[in-house]
């Protein structure tokens, strides 16, 4: 049975405050807490936080802390649970989540021996408002749900190879003083950007979808376009296809998924890669040859290909030709 702390009764833990950074140990060495809180800016707040405990424990916590939220998890896991949605989930290392929060009551449930490594970015204010809350669709939703204390996910994921070395040069800083704030500003914007870009992106995506109509002409298009591709007259690139059909590429692609539940590229692929199994086996011609033919202008383009798609070298489908030499 795990032990249950409150974080928020910080007067029955022996607690070191050393300017911004904050370490609690917990009673019967059963493990501890350490905080470093760095200023980034007026409305950017960093937090580099470890968990390690000998013991499984349970943390519960309460924080009026608000603001766009950006966790990254770096090493180790924990169950974490969130007490106003009442969602379970468990954060590991390379798992982020995006939140716009405007307090929250969290359970945090730690294994014995468990080492957790992790940032949280906190952005809030004029910063918040000018380069994110201005620019997403549902800026009145996420508002209310703000002001009735309801969070707003907006990512849960692995993180991407960008941000998970940017958040693992931020927690390994090899600087020291001012040297070691202007490396984390650097690090934390080069985050709070690429994240918060990639939300309003995928916010935009939405809105656009939500409009698309597909019409009569469009729907004629696109059953050309995949009759274009499944008859093999020509092996055409996205551009070329969009042109034959005269259909943009954005409409092409959201139609394609719409109506055959799939994209263009990987119809062209797919047949790409059946005609030239085909003539692997039974045409006299080489792989050069071949793979010019379905439409690949070098040889180890196509061969990187085919071996994805049948787990096996061009060469072996030659072998079995009747009249292999």
């Amino acid at each position: 049975m795990s032990k249950l702390y409150d974080l928020n009764d910080l007067e029955n833990f022996f607690v070191k405050d050393l300017k911004d950074n904050i370490k609690v140990d917990f009673p019967n060495e059963s493990g501890s807490v350490e905080v470093e809180k760095t200023i980034i800016s007026d409305d950017i707040f960093l937090y580099k936080n470890s968990f390690n405990f000998k013991d499984d424990v349970s943390l519960d916590s309460s924080s009026s802390e608000e603001g766009l939220c950006i966790n990254i998890v770096l090493d180790g896991s924990l169950k974490y649970t969130d007490r106003i949605l009442d969602e379970q989930t468990n954060k590991c290392a390379n798992s982020m989540f995006v939140k716009y929060i405007n307090q929250s009551q969290s359970l945090f449930e730690v294994n014995k021996g468990n080492i957790l490594k992790d940032i949280g970015i906190i952005i809030k204010g004029e910063f918040l408002q000018e380069f994110f809350l201005e620019k997403i669709s549902n800026k009145e939703l996420i508002l209310k749900n703000y002001e009735k204390n309801i969070p707003t996910n907006f990512k849960t994921a692995q993180t991407n190879l960008k941000t998970k070395i940017l958040a693992h040069e931020i927690f390994n800083s090899p600087y020291e003083g001012e040297l070691h704030k202007i490396y984390l500003q650097s690090k934390v914007y080069e985050i709070v950007f690429h994240e918060l870009s990639d939300i309003l992106q995928k916010n935009r995506l939405k809105d656009i979808k939500k409009e698309v109509k597909l019409t009569k002409e469009d729907i004629y298009a696109l059953q050309k376009a995949k009759s274009l591709i499944c008859e093999k007259r020509f092996f055409l690139n996205l551009p070329k296809l969009s042109k034959e059909v005269a259909l943009n590429e954005f409409k092409l692609k959201y139609g394609f998924k719409k109506l055959f539940n799939t994209t263009p590229g990987a119809l062209i692929l797919e047949h790409r890669m059946l005609e030239a199994r085909k003539l692997l086996e039974s045409s006299e011609l080489n792989i050069t040859e071949i793979s010019k033919l379905v439409g690949y202008k070098y040889v180890q383009s196509f061969t990187t290909a085919f071996k994805k798609r049948f787990n096996a070298n061009p060469k072996e489908f030659i072998k079995s030709r009747k009249y292999y030499y």
